[in-house]
């Protein structure tokens, strides 16, 4: 079961390419209404973050900023086992989720902040950086598909891209 936090436009396309690719997928938002859309696609929904999260074996989170991030997270940490796998595909800082990770970490819960789009949905975290102190880069968190290697973000000197 994979967990859904977050179903505005981007979460709700996270989910429905999640079931597409025939993942069992729980969803929980902040407004119900809009929560409620993914059972159309035959997605589960929670009505409690801690609830949405328990059992799940990754959690995505998919809301505005980082405020809401970490309002969402404390709202989901009781349910969360130890060594769950947070993915925040959300528009936050990156003061923030350094803070995140240290602070999720001393609680057992493996935070990563992680890509937006949902055709990269699959994490491949190398075993040995798992419990790693250091960031994991993004690429290392996103896999196209199963039969598709991860793919390496393409950087461009500041000049090609004005």
């Amino acid at each position: 079961m994979i967990t859904i936090l977050g179903a505005g436009l981007l979460g709700s396309g996270f989910v429905r390419a999640l079931r597409a690719k025939g993942e069992d997928v729980r969803v929980w938002n902040r407004s119900p209404h809009k929560a409620l859309a993914p059972a159309s696609i035959d997605a589960q929904h929670s009505g409690d973050p801690a609830a949405a999260v328990r059992g799940a074996s990754r959690t995505h989170i998919v809301v505005s900023d980082d405020a809401a991030v970490d309002v969402v997270l404390a709202a989901a940490a009781p349910g969360f086992a130890p060594g769950a796998l947070v993915i925040d595909h959300s528009t936050t800082s990156t003061r923030g989720a350094l803070e995140r990770t240290a602070h999720w970490r001393e609680r057992g819960v493996l935070y990563r902040a992680g890509p937006s789009r949902a055709d990269q949905l699959r994490p491949r975290i190398p075993p040995s950086r798992v419990r790693s102190d250091e960031p994991v880069p993004a690429q290392d968190l996103v896999r196209d598909g199963a039969d598709r290697p991860p793919r390496a973000v393409a950087r461009q000197p500041a000049q090609a891209r004005r």
